[in-house]
């Protein structure tokens, strides 16, 4: 059992944005679940003992230059695995603050990516395999039927919303929120992929359905990795652009095996994390939130 948890949070490939006092600004979903979605620093990461070598490398690294080492790198179980990190200057200046782009693969691991590639895989026909925004009764439909009716495995519904659209729209106009909002949607139905679907969710956000995301370290990874993603995605372009999410989630079968409760417990963490002022995610649950 315990090779397969090493195994299933094992990364390959991986990469995440920091910036020039080491903060992680964002980070694919696979490195959140690696280092843990807690982490705030990349220094925070590496061991003690390779920290000389990295904070070498990162000081002197030119522009258009990209450095190779191999270091360890703490996981979330506090455990520590050789990795090859790789680092370059980002060519993206915020508020006259540099960043770098980091790689990270495990290096135990990618002799079995490299085999991996070399195999063809059949497609599960049952795996869901969404690739255009659907609308979010869709979802909910969807949903209701996964939980009620096929009782097929993990669902979770998500709302995820921008803080303060109004604000943004009167500083930049309609055009560049209504280019924004259908970027997002873009990267947001790539990213989800084959793993579920994505609706928009009134004009300032999104509907989400996942299917078997796993644990809660894996949930918040995913969000973590999503709102960093987007946040990057456009102050990359628009340095003064402080871009915050309202997010909420409830599960099927952690808060109950209905549909109808799930749907209620989603729209309560919302309320939740609205009140709280946004800038922050509820995790529907029962020992915190009350029952419905």
């Amino acid at each position: 059992m315990q090779d397969k948890v090493v195994e299933s949070k094992s990364i390959i490939h991986t990469r995440a944005i920091i910036d020039e006092n080491y903060r992680i600004i964002s980070g694919d979903e696979d490195f959140f679940r690696f280092v843990g979605p807690t982490i705030r620093l990349m220094t925070d990461a590496i061991h003690q003992i390779d920290m000389d070598d990295f904070l070498y490398v990162a000081e002197r690294i030119h522009a258009f230059e990209e450095k190779s080492m191999v270091v360890r790198i703490q996981r979330y179980d506090n455990t520590y695995r050789w990795c090859l990190l790789t680092i370059s200057k980002s060519q993206v200046s915020i508020d006259g603050t540099g960043h770098m782009n980091v790689g990270v693969s495990d290096i135990l691991n990618l002799y079995n990516h490299y085999m991996a590639l070399t195999k063809v895989v059949e497609t599960d026909k049952n795996k869901f395999i969404y690739t255009n925004l659907d609308d979010y009764t869709k979802i909910l439909n969807t949903a209701r039927k996964e939980i009620d009716e096929l009782r097929n495995g993990q669902t979770h519904l998500m709302i995820f919303t921008v803080d303060r659209l109004e604000e943004i729209r009167v500083k930049y106009g309609d055009e560049f929120c209504n280019t924004m909002m259908n970027e997002m949607s873009t990267e947001l139905v790539q990213y989800v992929g084959a793993r579920g679907m994505v609706a928009r969710f009134h004009d300032n956000g999104f509907m989400m359905l996942l299917k078997n995301v796993g644990n809660e370290s894996n949930v918040r990874s995913f969000l973590e990795a999503s709102r960093a993603k987007l946040r990057w995605m456009l102050a990359s372009r628009e340095s003064s652009l402080k871009l915050t999410f309202t997010i909420a989630t409830s599960e099927c079968p952690r808060n109950g095996k209905i549909y109808d409760n799930i749907e209620k417990k989603l729209f309560k963490a919302y309320e939740i994390a609205q009140n709280k002022g946004g800038n922050n995610y509820i995790i529907y649950k029962e020992e915190l939130h009350g029952e419905i």
